[in-house]
């Protein structure tokens, strides 16, 4: 089944709608036979100047809900619609960069509409923008810290733990700065945060360091990305960029 075109529809009617092109076209093989009866008494070329501003008027969505219904029922396949879905079809090298490219650029956004919203002191909306983003990628460190800031806020102090630790494991270790961030207050007062920050600081510490090629390049990745999402200022960026690269500067 192909898809009808409103231009094309009132083209095919305005030039040989006394013939019923466009009903055929249409997939109206009965109404088209009836063009071509009422032809021969001068009427249908009056129909097919009708129906072809009609359909030049006409918007997309109503054309489409009229001609194309099918086309937009759930579980419809057709190689057009959709390629993706298509049966027994891959998507090209070109298509997965596209998509992935489009999942990047609608993450950023959400990212920045819940850091404006998180600014603003409008912590629902914010927390919605960040739940959005993990949606698209779960293991976005910076969103899992703003929504234990935003968790924290609300003095919701499980979910902002949970946030928080799913950060700490996702390799955030700015433990400076969760010890001072005014966001997180809420969390320093409960009785088990230091056990809670212990437990993580000592994972941290735990880590193998690596080969002596450890992917320092990696690091400085990261801290880079922290920087871009809002999690390190431009300050604490160059002070952890400056501790990276001066563990890895052998002594002379």
């Amino acid at each position: 089944m192909r898809r009808k075109k409103r231009i094309s529809s009132a083209l095919l009617a305005l030039f040989l709608g006394w013939f019923g092109i466009h009903r055929f076209y249409l997939q109206q093989p009965i109404l088209g036979f009836i063009y071509i009866i009422l032809f021969f008494v001068g009427i249908s070329p009056i129909l097919g100047f009708i129906d072809a501003i009609s359909f030049f008027v006409m918007s997309d969505e109503k054309f489409n809900r009229r001609y194309n219904k099918k086309w937009f029922e759930k579980g419809f396949l057709h190689k057009n619609r959709f390629p993706a879905k298509g049966k027994g079809r891959k998507m090209s090298r070109k298509e997965r960069r596209d998509m992935k490219r489009r999942a990047e650029y609608k993450m950023s956004n959400l990212k920045k509409e819940g850091l404006d919203h998180f600014k603003q002191y409008d912590i629902e909306e914010a927390m919605e923008a960040f739940e959005k983003a993990l949606e698209i990628n779960s293991e976005d460190i910076a969103t899992h810290f703003n929504l234990a800031c935003a968790y924290a806020m609300q003095e919701n102090a499980e979910k902002a733990k949970i946030h928080l630790a799913t950060a700490f494991q996702l390799g955030f270790d700015d433990f400076e700065k969760v010890r001072n961030h005014r966001s997180l207050a809420f969390l320093r007062i409960q009785p088990d945060w230091p056990s809670f920050i212990a437990k993580h600081e000592q994972q941290q510490a735990s880590l193998p360091s690596g080969s002596e090629g450890e992917n320092i390049f990696d690091r400085l990745k990261q801290l880079a990305e922290l920087r871009q999402q809002g999690v390190l200022t431009e300050e604490e960026y160059k002070t952890k960029k400056d501790e990276v690269l001066e563990r890895k500067t052998p002594s002379s």
